[in-house]
């Protein structure tokens, strides 16, 4: 799985909220004016959540995808392992169609129909690479519904 950077935030977001020490002889409100003053930064940092996730100010579903998809792997979209698919369902059945065709008129052999087809201007520069063995795989896991 590709990882990713995190999530970097700027200017208040990249600023802690540093807790006032209150001491044991404090009374109840001063323990509620803290929790206020902390409170009220944390509402004050809301709009730069908004605008560092570039998110419209008030879509709070919106911001919470957009959170999730920095911060949860789960959220992640990330491309599919391996080597991009070059040969797709409609390229397997055009390839497929070619050589029946050729075997049609000669009555040659799947391999050997295989070797004509990729002489075609049409598939010589896609098949120039392969081997004939995976030109047969090809031909034979053609989706027939596309045939």
């Amino acid at each position: 799985m590709e990882k990713s950077k995190p999530f970097k935030y700027t200017g208040s977001l990249s600023k802690t909220i540093a807790q006032k020490r209150i001491g044991l002889l404090a009374g109840e409100d001063a323990y509620r004016a803290e929790a206020q003053r902390t409170t009220d930064e944390m509402f004050a940092k809301l709009p730069d959540l908004f605008k560092a996730h570039q998110v419209p100010e008030g879509n709070w579903v919106a911001l919470t995808l957009a959170l999730a998809k920095s911060h949860v792997p789960g959220f992640k979209v990330v491309k599919p392992a391996g080597r991009r698919t070059e040969w797709g369902i409609a390229d397997k059945a055009e390839f497929r169609l070619d050589v029946d065709i050729v075997i049609g008129d000669s009555k040659l052999s799947v391999v050997e129909a295989i070797k004509l087809v990729c002489r075609l201007d049409a598939w010589k520069e896609k098949t120039a690479p392969m081997k004939i063995s995976a030109l047969e795989q090809h031909y034979y896991r053609a989706d027939m519904r596309f045939i």
